[in-house]
């Protein structure tokens, strides 16, 4: 029985020519094996490869290479944006922020602010991405929320809440961190808008029409390799060093904000992942979204009482995502296990607490996440639906 993979928003596959890419990064017989760090001619070629991948993933999001520092994971991006905000907003106002993110959040976000929380780091809000506004503070130091939505596929209107965040904090007189600059007006620089965009690739990634002043990508979910995640940080009207302060100390890596060597392989397989990204886009969001609509008519003939999660599927409506579908099944307790035997992977929420015993607060138990992918075909959707409906009817 040929397996049929459906869960690309957990991981997806290498490209190829990305893979490629990341062998020239191993061999002694190309030179580009070096430590960027190091000063001869093997450091300065990977020194030179690091910064041209800095650029190309930078030019993906309408960004400057000054803008960007690189992680090995979007949880380990998350953590630092949260936590080293936090951190330089204490250090520079005395104050202990106030940090607001959405009720839909990833649990890097949410379990990371509510670990501040505990330790005093930080007051927290949650609540509905549309409320932020009503939540924002005198000491408000970052909203997070989250781009697409994991489990759903919902899209959040960042540009919108980017524009109440800004209404809001001027009607409240919330701390105004200066500009290093004066070529132009800053705009009002607190509170800061992080998004965890991971889910977002086929929408676009262009953070000056996302108004975005934080932004968290990651290569595992562009058909890059595993241990290579990037964050934006806004840098026009200052530099990335008066917003955040460094976690990992030991080393001046990625402007001395993350410390440790970079892991060159992974991260020009990132940057050739975001290359292809960009050439293709349109194209792919496009087939991902006949390809959705195939699924959920077929399952829905199959299984007439199987409840769509999270909106209409796009393009007929913008709130959703094409490549992600969430199904409530009714009375399918390990629903997703059953699907497993019979050759379909998907998940019931997301991998990182998938082997845990904690459940989803996004959807309701019974709920499966079906996500599509760049090697998903016709053929693998008509299939996937007859062993879904089969599988169901068994239960």
């Amino acid at each position: 029985m040929e397996r049929i993979y459906l869960d690309y928003a957990a991981a997806t596959p290498i490209d190829e020519r990305a893979k490629a890419e990341i062998l020239k990064y191993f061999s002694q017989e190309d030179g580009l094996f070096g430590n960027p760090g190091s000063l001869h001619s093997f450091g300065q070629a990977a020194h030179r490869a690091l910064e041209n991948a800095r650029t190309t993933i930078a030019k993906e999001l309408n960004a400057h290479h000054s803008e960007m520092l690189f992680f090995s994971s979007a949880t380990e991006a998350n953590n630092f944006a949260l936590r080293a905000v936090a951190k330089k907003y204490k250090q520079t106002t005395g104050k202990t922020p106030h940090i607001i993110i959405s009720n839909i959040e990833h649990p890097s976000v949410s379990e990371t602010v509510q670990d501040m929380e505990v330790w005093g780091d930080a007051e927290v809000s949650v609540v509905p991405p549309g409320k932020v506004g009503e939540s924002i503070k005198e000491n408000t130091a970052l909203v997070s929320v989250i781009y697409v939505q994991n489990e759903t596929g919902t899209v959040q209107d960042l540009k919108r809440i980017r524009e109440i965040i800004d209404t809001e904090a001027r009607l409240r007189n919330t701390e105004v961190r200066p500009s290093q600059t004066k070529a132009k007006p800053p705009r009002q620089i607190c509170p800061l808008l992080h998004t965890d965009a991971a889910q977002g690739y086929l929408l676009s990634y262009d953070v000056q029409k996302l108004g975005v002043d934080l932004m968290t990508i990651a290569s595992y979910k562009v058909y890059g390799p595993k241990g290579a995640a990037a964050l934006y940080i806004r840098g026009e009207h200052t530099d990335v060093r008066d917003i955040v302060m460094p976690l990992m100390t030991g080393g001046s890596q990625e402007k001395s904000m993350r410390g440790g060597t970079q892991n060159i392989p992974a991260i020009m397989g990132f940057a050739k992942a975001m290359e292809l990204l960009g050439m293709h886009r349109n194209e792919e969001c496009n087939r991902l979204a006949e390809l959705s609509s195939q699924f959920i008519e077929g399952v829905k003939k199959g299984v007439p009482n199987v409840v769509l999660q999270g909106g209409e599927p796009y393009p007929a409506s913008a709130s959703r995502s094409p490549h992600i579908i969430n199904l409530f099944f009714p009375d399918s307790e390990n629903f997703d296990k059953a699907l497993d035997m019979a050759g379909v992977a998907a998940s019931a929420g997301s991998a990182c607490l998938q082997r845990t015993a904690e459940k989803s607060t996004i959807v309701p138990e019974g709920s499966i996440r079906f996500s599509l992918g760049r090697y998903t075909t016709k053929e693998d959707i008509d299939e996937a639906v007859r062993r879904i409906i089969l599988s169901y009817r068994k239960l």
